[in-house]
């Protein structure tokens, strides 16, 4: 698995801490986005499979994120949005 930060957003203060890969150039098969409280998308993670991906999802979840399934139109399209649970 690996993230990217995308230029010129915000990274919130719950991004700081989340996912502490490697940056790594857009080039596996499934991207989940992950927007800030803005509802921007400020970082691109990337699994290698959709197995990673559920896996990398049911995580991300039972940490109090909400995750927004996406159907891509192409092959730069996420797959699902992640944001934090709105209270």
């Amino acid at each position: 698995m690996k993230t990217t930060l995308l230029e010129g957003k915000l990274v919130p203060r719950f991004g700081l801490g989340l996912l502490k890969q490697h940056a790594a150039p857009m080039s596996e098969v499934v991207k989940i986005g992950v927007e800030n409280e803005y509802g921007q998308i400020y970082r691109i993670i990337e699994a290698s499979d959709l197995l990673a991906k559920r896996d990398l999802l049911d995580k991300l979840r039972n940490s109090g994120y909400f995750v927004v399934p996406l159907i891509p139109v192409d092959n730069y399209s996420v797959l699902a949005i992640v944001k934090l649970q709105e209270e």
